[in-house]
């Protein structure tokens, strides 16, 4: 067996119990195989036996195919590295012609400026045809006036195996047009979530109709972000996420108001509201329904952003240096915004509150117990003290 690049194994001489059942060429097919990855593609034994008991096809008894597709790859400038998340991910990769499946596909992403790691980024690009899928979808998207990097920035991304692109992507891009998303966010679209439009159209445009219909405004970023958060989610989801949020006394037009100013806050996970809900209501004494007009705030992280500007906003407020009491609206400012928010007295100006959050954004900790888990609020009512160990 000719080695092409990688460190001689030892060669496997156990597998699995389904190995076991193997008839005697199969066997020692498989163990043919099994040695092959390991010592030619770099897998791991365990990686390589689960790949040949999987495949039932790599189960091949010489190395004629697979040396020619590892040289070839090599030939084009692809690293051991690379090669070997390639077969990882697509090891019937090994079986391909190399000349007339694998040369020309190749050739067409050098064509357009995609590298050996491009390629191996996602191996899922080699799979599909090259004439009925990998060509019509590449021109579809330059014909959205993309350039050949942004073609290939998207192609990197796709995580599904393409379809015809007039079967779903172009149809679901069309129906965007018609209701009037302009081009810019369409390619934002496109260049951002591309394995979103090869869903399903009747799925697409049932999403599409449900936004408008609660008031979504097709020309603006916030039906994107809206779009992306419900095609990610089934109904019953959707369903269960409301559910969350009623639990601390939000309404449906609450809700809808929250879902319309920040899209995302719907697609967080229950741990996620429901830690950063108890905290603002439970330890900061923020109103549970007033948080549904700041929604934003759920996104960001407790540990890292909410808790150290709590943390300065009530030292501030002990020390009788707050103007007003906090709307949360300080915990969504940017840095700049956060230092120079008009509920700060003037005496305290900014150089002196930059040196106020040095000292005491860490030196006045509130020892707030953040809860993690649904068990912890078994029996409890949220929006309660008690419901988060607070007394």
């Amino acid at each position: 067996m000719t080695q092409l690049g990688f460190l001689q194994k030892s060669p496997i001489t156990s597998f699995s119990s389904e190995t076991t059942s193997f008839l005697p060429n199969e066997a020692k097919q498989a163990s043919f195989a099994v040695s092959y990855l390991v010592n030619n593609c770099g897998l791991s034994p365990e990686v390589a036996s689960f790949t040949v008991s999987k495949f039932k096809r790599l189960r091949f008894a010489s190395s004629k195919r697979p040396d020619c597709v590892l040289a070839l790859l090599r030939d084009h400038g692809f690293t051991n590295t690379q090669i070997s998340k390639l077969i990882t991910t697509h090891p019937l990769l090994l079986l391909a012609n190399p000349e007339e499946t694998l040369l020309p596909k190749l050739k067409f992403f050098h064509s357009i400026g995609a590298s050996s790691d491009d390629i191996a980024s996602n191996p899922r690009m080699l799979k599909n045809g090259l004439h009925n899928r990998i060509v019509p979808m590449c021109n579809f998207l330059k014909s959205m006036l993309l350039s050949d990097r942004e073609v290939v920035s998207i192609m990197k991304l796709l995580r599904w195996n393409l379809h015809d692109v007039h079967i779903t992507f172009a149809p679901n891009v069309e129906l965007l047009k018609q209701v009037g998303v302009p081009h810019p966010l369409i390619s934002a679209f496109v260049s951002r979530n591309p394995d979103i439009l090869l869903q399903e159209t009747s799925k697409f445009d049932q999403c599409v109709k449900k936004l408008l219909k609660m008031g979504f405004d097709p020309s603006k970023w916030a039906f994107v972000k809206a779009l992306l958060a419900i095609l990610g989610m089934s109904e019953s989801t959707w369903e269960h996420k409301q559910e969350v949020y009623k639990r601390w006394g939000w309404s449906d037009h609450e809700i809808s108001v929250a879902f319309k100013n920040y899209p995302t806050c719907m697609a967080l996970s229950e741990n996620k509201i429901m830690s950063v809900m108890g905290f603002l209501v439970n330890e900061m004494g923020f109103q549970s329904t007033a948080i549904s007009r700041i929604a934003g705030v759920l996104l960001y992280s407790l540990e890292k952003r909410i808790i150290p500007r709590c943390s300065v906003l009530r030292v501030l407020q002990l020390n009788g240096l707050l103007k007003k009491v906090p709307s949360g609206q300080e915990l969504l400012a940017d840095e700049m915004g956060f230092q120079s928010r008009p509920i700060f007295l003037t005496a305290l100006d900014r150089a002196s509150l930059l040196q106020f959050e040095e000292e005491n954004y860490y030196k006045y900790p509130l020892n707030l117990k953040v809860p993690t888990a649904k068990k912890e609020m078994q029996g409890k009512r949220p929006g309660k003290p008690e419901a988060y160990g607070q007394t």
